[in-house]
């Protein structure tokens, strides 16, 4: 949104300023440590002055770090991301040297941004769409009935979902898909016009789920989970 952009622009503006203020002061402080070693007034030898620089040098490419992260637009504080080590949470914080990330129970990582340089990142906020898929396992018992139990999902998504794209540009399919062992197989795959985060998208799932609920009891039928065909398979 313009206000988004308009944030991260004034975020990544103070972050080049507070950057470059950092930099002039580590010169000025780099040459006044010049001057008095050469006047003789610290005995710093080569080494010491090897590790001082070493250290600034390290310090300024982590700074680095955090003002390319800030200008890349990958995320901004509010966001929620998924990281390609899989951590995932909205982010609340984004530092210098460190970006924190607040995950569903509440615990606060601390990444050191050198690390979000060349990761993989999934910013969740900024997509339009999200999905649920969902595979049901039926009897064989039921098998007359699945014809029209796919039919009446598609009808009660259509009719009590508005948040489901049924117009054709995504996916949006009720299928009888496989024969197992012990079950029939029904498939459901559809797409929310909600981003996979938020109360909006966790709102309009249960909707699929209880049109799903609906369709099944109008037909009299019932899915079970494999733990249910194991013990069915016992219990003969």
């Amino acid at each position: 949104s313009t206000q988004r952009g308009a944030r991260d622009l004034v975020l990544v503006y103070e972050k080049l300023s507070d950057f470059f203020l950092i930099l002039v002061l580590v010169t000025l402080y780099g040459n006044v440590l010049n001057l008095r070693f050469g006047s003789g007034a610290f005995a710093l030898g080569s080494a010491g002055t090897l590790v001082i620089s070493l250290s600034v040098q390290d310090l300024v490419k982590r700074m680095v770090n955090g003002l390319m992260l800030s200008a890349s637009d990958a995320f901004t504080v509010g966001d929620s991301i998924i990281l390609g080590d899989g951590t995932s949470g909205t982010v609340t914080r984004m530092r210098w040297l460190q970006t924190e990330i607040k995950g569903v129970d509440e615990m606060i990582t601390s990444i050191p941004n050198s690390q979000l340089s060349g990761v993989r990142i999934c910013n969740k906020s900024r997509m339009k769409y999200s999905g649920v898929q969902q595979k049901l396992l039926f009897s064989y018992e039921d098998i007359d009935k699945i014809p029209q139990l796919v039919v009446d999902i598609k009808d009660e998504i259509r009719q009590s979902c508005p948040k489901v794209i049924t117009n054709g540009s995504r996916p949006f399919g009720v299928s009888w898909t496989d024969y197992g062992p012990q079950h029939l197989t029904v498939s459901i795959d559809c797409r929310l016009a909600n981003p996979p985060s938020g109360s909006d998208y966790y709102d309009a799932r249960q909707g699929v789920l209880e049109a799903i609920a609906r369709a099944m009891k109008k037909n009299g039928v019932e899915c079970f989970t494999g733990k249910y065909i194991m013990r069915k398979r016992r219990s003969k």
